[in-house]
């Protein structure tokens, strides 16, 4: 009970803000989005720097969108709605299925079965945009993998390192492929990663989500994409 309300409030409070305030940009996806802006508490909804509007869809996976589109609730939907000013939208997903699922599900199956998924994220990206009137997507690459900290055990590291680093690449090559105006990619692994390609331990606390010396490289380079 205690978790509806809060969430009905989050809720009501964002919209009620966003009625008086549009946002200038709006960030939506997995933790990474909502950890990028250190936010010490995850909620469905939250505002940054008064003009940014971070909207937390769980554990969504990029493959999952590729296949069936953005399933958003409800309270999503509205939010999206109000919020409208002709503004870009910054996505992040991609990490969890490079860590957990693509090693084991998708890596045997080649770069063209990457190329699939691409096109289709792709596709329902542009029918986000279209629907809701906005300008452009930012597409943020899956962030490095990495050893470092302890394993999730709802999410587990599946693969070697080096497998995982290999997913990482192949999904973002296939998604730089096909970079447009509308579907604009940026692939942060060389801003924040080691030799190896894993993720550097001087841009992260827990071994998965970027600390702020991390997430500060990545906003400056979303905001000079958005310039």
């Amino acid at each position: 009970m205690k978790s509806i309300i809060g969430s009905l409030f989050n809720f009501i409070f964002i919209m009620l803000r966003i009625l008086l305030v549009k946002p200038n940009i709006i960030y939506i996806g997995d933790s990474h989005a909502h950890f990028l802006f250190k936010n010490k508490k995850i909620k469905r909804f939250s505002m940054k720097d008064g003009s940014k509007l971070i909207i937390w869809l769980g554990p969504m996976l990029l493959y999952t969108v590729s296949r069936d589109g953005f399933k958003l609730n409800k309270k999503v939907r509205i939010i999206l709605r109000i919020a409208n000013n002709k503004q870009p939208i910054v996505i992040i997903l991609g990490e969890i299925d490079c860590r957990v699922h693509f090693v084991n599900k998708t890596l045997t199956l080649g770069i063209k079965e990457f190329d699939n998924i691409a096109y289709g994220y792709k596709k329902f990206v542009i029918s986000l945009i279209n629907t809701y009137s906005l300008t452009k997507a930012i597409i943020i690459a899956p962030f490095p993998p990495s050893n470092l900290g302890l394993d999730n055990t709802k999410f587990p590291r599946n693969g070697s390192i080096s497998e995982r680093v290999l997913v990482t690449e192949m999904i973002t090559e296939s998604l730089l492929r096909i970079s447009s105006s509308q579907f604009i990619v940026i692939n942060c692994s060389p801003m924040i990663s080691i030799k190896n390609g894993s993720l550097n331990e001087k841009y992260t606390d827990d071994g998965v989500h970027l600390n702020f010396l991390g997430s500060k490289k990545i906003i400056d380079k979303i905001d000079f994409e958005n310039m």
